[in-house]
């Protein structure tokens, strides 16, 4: 039986990072195997480390982001540069806010000074499979059963237990070996199981992140993509991408449209959206969550 071991990391913010922000702007951090300790500021992340669970917990010190990793064994340093990629894509490290700083101070003052306050990032998850999966649980069902559904892939027989007791999110090829009806037995899934299972096959043919194959540079392309995937529909493939940093377009669900509604007191959600948010440009999806921030409008730092 192999011991127990750490490894440290230390990440360097980019400009107006703040790692509560981030992970407060959307509901991801809700999700399993996500944890948001209040008490401490910090988050827990369950991960692969190969074939092995690995528990990480992220806290931020000034500029940087201490990561400490808890594995059985100590991690090859092939290990600990996938761990790192995904800690930096589900963090959004990667992401240059300095051009929507410059669009929401056209804006108005009180945007301009929330993006520098760490808006304009937002908590993803480790790879775009999960990220594509998890907003397939999004669609078409209450925010109560996408919680149960999250919670019931990341436990036994989908995924491996980590030093702590946590489970990782599935990894594709551990959900292709089950047809979609065996996945409506063990998840609350519904009709969302053939999606599952055919994304899971499509994701499987490397362990590799598929992002640079799947998701072309230009919006209008990328959207065309998600949406030929089985059971991405407009709001579906527009919460992808989101998630990959395209805001062009604003997914519409019941929160954005209970939003529009009581805001604006308008029924006319995608003329309404579109008068007031298409002097964003490329960045619409963000100027529609800065001004439900500034409103306390699904805004979960409350």
């Amino acid at each position: 039986m192999r011991s127990i071991a750490s490894t440290n990391m230390l990440l360097k913010c980019p400009e107006f990072y703040d790692l509560y922000m981030t992970c407060h702007t959307h509901g991801w951090k809700m999700l399993a195997p996500y944890q948001w300790l209040e008490q401490e500021n910090a988050l827990l992340m369950t991960m692969y480390a190969g074939e092995d669970a690995v528990d990480v917990r992220v806290r931020q010190r000034d500029s940087n982001l201490k990561i400490e990793i808890t594995s059985r064994g100590p991690l090859t340093p092939e290990h600990k540069a996938n761990l790192r990629f995904g800690i930096r894509r589900a963090l959004d490290l990667d992401t240059d806010t300095t051009s929507l700083y410059r669009v929401a101070r056209k804006q108005h003052a009180s945007l301009a000074k929330l993006v520098r306050a760490g808006a304009g990032r937002l908590l993803k998850c480790p790879s775009l499979w999960e990220d594509a999966v998890k907003t397939l649980f999004t669609t078409n069902c209450s925010w109560n059963l996408t919680l149960k559904v999250a919670a019931a892939c990341c436990a036994p027989p989908f995924a491996r237990v980590s030093p702590a007791g946590r489970y990782p999110f599935p990894k594709p090829s551990d959900i292709q070996r089950y047809t979609p009806e065996q996945l409506r037995k063990r998840i609350p899934i519904g009709y969302r199981a053939q999606a599952m299972c055919l994304l899971a096959r499509r994701f499987s043919r490397t362990e590799v992140d598929l992002e640079p194959e799947l998701l072309p540079r230009h919006f209008e392309e990328a959207y065309k993509t998600v949406r030929s995937w089985y059971g991405f529909g407009d709001y579906a493939a527009s919460h992808v991408l989101v998630l990959e940093g395209k805001f062009h377009k604003i997914p519409v669900d019941t929160v954005v449209i209970d939003f529009v509604r009581s805001q604006y007191q308008r029924n006319d959600v995608a003329a309404c959206l579109a008068e007031r948010f298409d002097t964003w440009g490329e960045y619409k999806w963000w100027g529609m969550k800065l001004e439900s921030m500034v409103k306390r409008t699904n805004w979960l730092g409350d």
